[in-house]
């Protein structure tokens, strides 16, 4: 007789039992154990007592071990080993649950192998039917919307599904499993009400869901006229699906539309409904509804206190309006009223500290900030990667570093794993702080960290950025060649305000390294042509520094004397006899920095130098340059 080592150590005392002998009896096993479990637990240890028993001895859970074959092996392997673990349709549910977590489109079509090996879909009704329909949403939610149409094609052909009242929550199922697409959903719709079937408001409702996916409010629109022609009245679900799609539309005359139908129809609003109703008010920046709605439902309810959700719906509607203030005055009217304030809550709080857009950092909101914080540890509040988020973003706001360092190390001890988001929030707070190399370093260890930590193309922009900002273009531009060797695009306009910055720079300090970093950059290949076409005037005039600055370079190092600079722009085709156009940004630079005379007629400043034009181009002579030269070293 074969055994499985399943049984727990010490079996027997824990059933209540005084001996193996008991314990069997008890449980009836096979005639003749006794002796034979008495020997083993007699003269063997423990271990060779749990290797020795049977599965028909001690059954296992076979739930748990498909689950645990299912999360644990590939799919193919898996189903493999189903075959002897799966019994019936509620196995069949188990595993087709757990394939479906795994996204594996190659495990559900396994499961539904199985299913019709075993004959199981082969139900008229029941387990049969119930378990058609769990295939039908498990396709659906791995959007394999063909295989959904076939397998309710083949139930419907097979009698499995007729339209009546019974099988309304299998037309449900099957709506839903079409949700993610609208036009394929709203087709098959139509075709379930020519043909007479039964539909519900949660059929109706699955069509709204699909909408807000795409606020389509027109079509929402379409769905409330046949709720109409269905004598079918919306629910709260649907009103307040309603309202996100005005609001996901931006549509706030929808959101008010939905608001009088409430009141025709005489619905009284559920409290998910006006939570959604202030945060689309929010949204629109209609502050003063939501702040007529929220009196409403204070005068309505009386003395009975108002439900957490609903004070931090209206939270959410301050902070996105800019009210900031309002949004700490309700956290400290809940707990007035006894309420014991969320994560959520304290987070929004933390939202409502930040600077309003358009308007600086002020010293009390990092403090309230801090405040708020210390009376989250009191309370013992589970901090979140939301909460310290928001507590970089604060810092940074308020150019605080080390406060942000003291933040980092609390994060540390809460055993809070940081994510991409925070890490590039802390780095801000520690560049506007003055602690460059503290980013620095923080920025190469999400470089060499895991990959859950490395930096988005968002972390290189935001990092460039902040740095050219302050003045730290080396650091810029370094973070700039690490984001063109992980293959991120460059936002061009920072990419090209970066250039002049470094430019600038490498111009004004003589920096010979700085100056190849930006020529790299700037495609600069030659000193004595540089080609305008095709670029922005910041990416003009840094390569015109940059050609100037390596000229200087040259000259004081080596002594050695320029030869004429070629500018090409092209020829202008509204200027006077096609002559070469060159942009605002490089003429100011030259004519009021290097003292170039542009023009062909006499200027007024007789010190400025006259230039050489040919077709498309303009050429300084190097007799101009040299002479420019020697002002400028001395």
């Amino acid at each position: 007789m074969s055994f499985i080592a399943a049984r727990p150590r010490h079996a027997a005392r824990t059933c209540g039992f005084r001996s193996t002998r008991q314990c069997t009896a008890q449980h009836h096993y096979p005639s003749g154990i006794h002796h034979t479990l008495d020997t083993w637990v007699t003269h063997s240890r423990l271990e060779r007592y749990n290797a020795v028993l049977d599965d028909s001895i001690f059954p296992s859970d076979t739930s748990s071990r498909i689950r645990e074959t299912v999360r644990s092996k590939k799919s193919e392997q898996a189903l493999a080993q189903l075959g002897d673990l799966i019994h019936d349709a509620g196995d069949l549910r188990i595993a087709l649950d757990e394939f479906v977590s795994k996204r594996s489109v190659k495990g559900v079509r396994g499961v539904e192998s199985l299913a019709r090996k075993m004959d199981v879909l082969g139900c008229d009704r029941g387990s049969g039917v119930d378990l058609w329909f769990a295939l039908i949403a498990a396709y659906g939610r791995l959007g394999r919307l063909n295989s959904v149409s076939r397998c309710f094609k083949f139930a419907r052909s097979t009698g499995r599904w007729f339209g009546g009242e019974k099988d309304v929550i299998y037309t449900n199922q099957f709506l839903h499993a079409l949700h993610s697409d609208t036009q394929r959903l709203f087709v098959r719709f139509r075709q379930f009400m020519q043909e007479g079937a039964v539909l519900d408001t949660g059929s109706f409702n699955v069509l709204l869901k699909s909408c807000m996916k795409e606020g389509d409010t027109r079509r929402a629109k379409m769905v409330l006229s046949w709720m109409s022609e269905q004598r079918q009245q919306p629910d709260g679900i649907s009103y307040s699906t309603l309202i996100k799609i005005f609001s996901y539309g931006n549509n706030f005359d929808g959101v008010l539309y939905v608001m009088d139908l409430m009141d025709i129809n005489g619905f009284t609003p559920t409290d998910e409904v006006l939570s959604n109703l202030l945060v689309a008010c929010g949204s629109a920046c209609q502050h003063d509804t939501a702040l007529m709605i929220w009196r409403d439902i204070k005068r309505a309810r009386g003395n009975e206190p108002m439900p957490l959700p609903l004070y931090e719906s209206m939270m959410i509607s301050c902070n996105q309006a800019s009210h900031g203030e309002r949004s700490l005055e309700l956290l400290d009217e809940m707990k007035e009223h006894g309420l014991v304030p969320t994560v959520k809550a304290y987070n929004l709080a933390l939202s409502a500290c930040r600077a309003q857009p358009g308007k600086r950092a002020r010293p009390i909101d990092l403090i309230n900030a801090i405040n708020i914080f210390s009376e989250m540890k009191v309370k013992n509040v589970c901090l979140d990667q939301f909460t310290y988020g928001q507590l970089f973003e604060i810092s940074a706001d308020a150019e605080q570093g080390q406060i942000a360092s003291w933040l980092h190390k609390s994060m540390v001890l809460d055993n809070i794993r940081p994510n991409v988001i925070i890490s590039t929030s802390l780095m801000k707070a520690y560049i506007r702080g003055g602690m460059v190399d503290e980013a620095m370093s923080l920025f190469r260890k999400m470089i060499w960290g895991p990959a859950t930590l490395k930096p988005t193309g968002a972390t290189y922009r935001t990092l460039a950025k902040e740095l050219r900002e302050r003045g730290h273009v080396p650091e810029a531009l370094q973070i700039y060649t690490a984001m063109r060797k992980a293959k991120f695009a460059p936002n061009n306009i920072e990419f090209q305000k970066l250039i002049s910055a470094a430019a600038e720079t490498a111009f004004s300090s003589g920096d010979a390294h700085l100056q190849q970093e930006v020529a790299q950059l700037c495609r600069i290949s030659s000193l004595s042509t540089i080609d305008l076409h095709g670029t922005s005037r910041y990416e003009a005039r840094a390569a015109v520094l940059c050609v100037l600055g390596m000229i200087v370079t040259e000259y004081r190092q080596r002594n050695k004397a320029p030869g004429p600079l070629t500018i090409i722009v092209g020829r202008g085709g509204h200027s006077e006899d096609n002559k070469p156009v060159l942009g605002s940004v490089v003429r100011s630079m030259l004519v009021d920095l290097l003292r170039f005379n542009l023009d062909d007629t006499e200027d007024e400043v007789e010190e400025l130098q006259p230039i050489l034009r040919k077709e498309g181009r303009i050429v300084i002579p190097s007799t101009v340059l040299l002479e420019w030269l020697q002002g400028h070293k001395s």
